[in-house]
């Protein structure tokens, strides 16, 4: 499952150090702009743009914005990862979470079959 991917790749001891630091970049006013976490959540829109536009291509998903979609799918997704970054020693559970999300972007956007 993709979504599952990405999360356990932002769970990473580095990546989500990374993330954490660009988070606090971005809170900084500095006069020269730094790579933010728009840019770094862009790489992952791009991901998803392209699997995405396969499945378009090969009628699993209907035609629509793939855009959209990408930035549908990864939005929601890094507010799970910021919640699991914030909250750190609770033992957030987000099974649920992440597989109504992910039951939600297929019944959006799967092709319907008559």
């Amino acid at each position: 499952m993709l979504s599952k991917n990405i999360l356990e790749f932002w769970n990473l001891e580095n990546e989500r150090m990374f993330i954490k630091i660009l988070l606090n970049l971005n809170s900084i006013k500095l006069e020269k702009s730094l790579y933010t976490i728009d840019a770094y959540l862009d790489d992952f829109r791009k991901l998803c743009t392209f699997i995405f536009t396969e499945m378009m291509n090969h009628n699993f998903l209907k035609k629509m914005n793939v855009e959209l979609l990408s930035n549908e799918f990864v939005s929601p997704l890094f507010l799970i990862e910021l919640k699991l970054i914030s909250l750190e020693n609770n033992n957030y559970k987000y099974a649920k979470e992440l597989e109504l999300h992910s039951e939600f972007i297929w019944e959006s956007s799967k092709r319907s079959v008559f």
